[in-house]
């Protein structure tokens, strides 16, 4: 699409971006009023509607006009009059503001080798070797290609890392320069193993994603609270290779697991019992994860990295050890695919039972998030379609 407006030739190469983005819905909604000019007598020739202009304002507003050739039941019986006429409609779209948290697990599991499954070996008595990373190698570059790829679209982003606790390494409510989105992929490229990694980039210890989430909500509402930030649309993505092993005298999610209350009063905690070591916190995190999403409208998305548990029956997948919790990963993020899960608990307080609120499944209510499994190699592209469909909603 080309526009004749000067203002786009001069604009920064960001709201360049922004502006291509802006247009979408514009264009879409042209489409759908033209279309809707025809009535009875009306019948659309063969040709599809035209794009006629593009205009921008300074604000980034997008009117798009159009038209379409129809024929018309009148004309038809006035041969001298010809029998089609040129009607034409508009649109507009409007750029939002839009925030992006970016959870990332670097507990020690993480330093586990994971064989990229993209690669297969034809034939066995062929000398084949199927290549191999590390989770954390494969986190780290593809969080770099996410931030190369979508940085100078966002008007605001946060990381947060977390493994025994959580930090906040960045955050930003403005859009990226190109200087800073190289400074960011280099701070990436430090994620390791080893001492020498910065403070929030040591791959080490346990899963504290609660204290994850609700330091990356806490940033996030940060951003949106700014002026000029009420049509915004925000988004967390949490990526993780297990189940939330760990908690913070800041942010406690664990009770004990001797009798059938929660015995540090924290309603939202669940005993462990019959459901395995993860069951506590993971029964907090998904009543966190919920309130993040219902009262601050905040979606998740969230990747496992690694083969999901085999346990199919029971919601906690308890008996697979350190596998992937995919039922748990796909319920944090109110995936509709869960209907068909295991559906966790209903917090009635029954077999020890003694969570607040119903774990059940809500996909009735918005808004609903997204949950893939990665195998490691294919970690990138799910990042970049996660940014492709967050950026569908720049625009009305």
């Amino acid at each position: 699409i080309i526009s004749s407006n000067p203002n786009l030739a001069s604009s920064s190469t960001s709201q360049e971006n922004i502006i291509h983005l802006s247009q979408l819905a514009a264009i879409d909604n042209l489409q759908k009023s033209v279309s809707q000019i025809n009535h009875k007598n009306w019948d659309p020739i063969d040709n599809p509607p035209v794009l006629v202009d593009i205009e921008f304002d300074p604000e980034l507003k997008v009117t798009a006009s159009g038209q379409l050739e129809v024929n018309t039941w009148l004309l038809d019986k006035l041969p001298a009059f010809g029998d089609s006429v040129i009607v034409g409609s508009f649109a507009q779209g409007k750029k939002k503001k839009i925030a992006v948290a970016l959870v990332m697990d670097l507990s020690g599991s993480m330093k586990d080798e994971v064989p990229d499954e993209a690669e297969q070996c034809e034939d066995a008595d062929d000398d084949c070797e199927v290549t191999s990373k590390k989770k954390y190698e494969y986190l780290r570059d593809a969080a770099q290609e996410f931030i190369g790829n979508f940085g100078a679209y966002l008007d605001g982003i946060v990381v947060v890392t977390f493994s025994n606790s959580a930090s906040d390494v960045y955050s930003k409510s403005s859009a990226m320069s190109a200087s800073e989105i190289d400074n960011l992929m280099h701070d990436f490229s430090m994620i390791s193993p080893f001492s020498s990694a910065p403070p929030g980039y040591r791959v080490d210890g346990k899963t504290n994603m609660a204290l994850a989430l609700r330091k990356a909500r806490v940033k996030i509402n940060d951003i949106l609270n700014q002026p000029n930030w009420d049509d915004a649309y925000p988004v967390i993505i949490m990526i993780s290779d297990g189940a939330p092993n760990e908690c913070a005298d800041e942010f406690p999610c664990t009770c004990d697991n001797t009798g059938s209350t929660c015995s540090n009063g924290n309603p939202t905690c669940m005993v462990l019992e019959d459901y395995g070591r993860y069951a506590p916190y993971m029964s907090f995190v998904i009543n966190f994860a919920d309130e993040i999403r219902l009262e601050d409208n905040i979606p998740i998305f969230s990747v496992g990295i690694g083969t999901p548990a085999s346990d199919t029956e029971s919601p906690f997948q308890e008996s697979t050890g350190d596998d992937l919790k995919s039922y748990f990963l796909r319920r944090v993020s109110n995936d509709p695919e869960g209907l068909t899960d295991p559906q966790f608990m209903d917090g009635s307080g029954a077999d020890g039972h003694c969570v607040e609120e119903d774990l059940g499944i809500i996909v009735d209510r918005d808004p609903k998030g997204i949950y893939v499994q990665s195998f490691g190699s294919n970690l990138g592209p799910i990042l970049n379609s996660f940014g492709e469909k967050i950026l569908t909603r720049l625009s009305d």
